[in-house]
């Protein structure tokens, strides 16, 4: 896909996708009031946060998506998984001209994205993750994960949520219920948080981009920046 950097774009962008995660993450925030964010709550699990895992998860899905078309063509969003545009993501990770220039918040995230929860707790959302794609015997491309990498913790916690939650053994309802904890919240809210700025990046300016206000809850917000144009007009002002 090809993509102009434009304000037009990223207002859009900003206005349809950023806005629509910040109310995801504000129903999560509202939960410390019962909960603390804190390490020791992480196994804390409930039906407020199943429901913020299975909405938050759904958007990370479409915006990794985009982010795919955006850093290969060939990219086919129809019938892809996590694996196939993660791959896109990561191959586009240090190369692909939409994020040349910008701010490393605003870039590709990787295994090593660090997103600060309160300014004091480290999430890594993406650590362990990587993804390879080869050949099988008939020339088909196969996509799995690279020679030591693993799940998504938080990502597979979505899918048993998914698909499992409602499995009956012996009578019973399955135990998948217990992925719907607060751990795995902040993990998939952190990594959407990583993928929202990424698509900011790809389509804003670089004025675009100094100028944004990181207006998140939770992650370590980051005040405005001078743009290059009010530094132009500090200047100008000057002479």
């Amino acid at each position: 896909m090809d993509i102009e950097k434009s304000h037009e774009s990223f207002e859009r962008i900003y206005d349809t996708c950023w806005r629509y995660y910040r109310e995801l993450e504000h129903s999560l925030a509202e939960t410390r009031r019962y909960v603390a964010f804190d390490e020791s709550n992480f196994s804390t699990f409930s039906l407020e946060y199943l429901r913020i895992i299975l909405a938050t998860c759904g958007e990370v899905d479409t915006v990794g998506k985009c982010l795919a078309e955006i850093a290969d063509p060939e990219f086919v969003p129809n019938k892809s998984n996590i694996l196939k545009w993660h791959y896109a993501i990561q191959c586009a990770q240090y190369s692909h001209s939409a994020w040349a220039d910008c701010p490393d918040y605003f870039s590709l995230p990787s295994e090593s994205t660090v997103v600060t929860l309160d300014e004091t707790i480290k999430l890594l959302p993406w650590k362990g993750f990587g993804v390879e794609r080869k050949k099988n015997a008939r020339g088909a491309l196969r996509y799995s994960y690279a020679d030591g990498k693993k799940k998504l913790p938080w990502w597979d916690g979505h899918t048993k949520l998914k698909h499992h939650r409602i499995t009956l053994e012996d009578g019973r309802v399955g135990p998948d219920f217990v992925s719907a904890n607060l751990g795995k919240a902040l993990n998939s809210m952190a990594a959407l948080y990583t993928l929202e700025k990424a698509l900011l990046g790809a389509v804003g300016t670089v004025d675009d981009l100094e100028a944004t206000i990181d207006d998140s809850e939770l992650f370590a917000p980051r005040p405005r920046m001078a743009a290059t144009s009010d530094i132009d007009s500090i200047f100008d002002s000057l002479e």
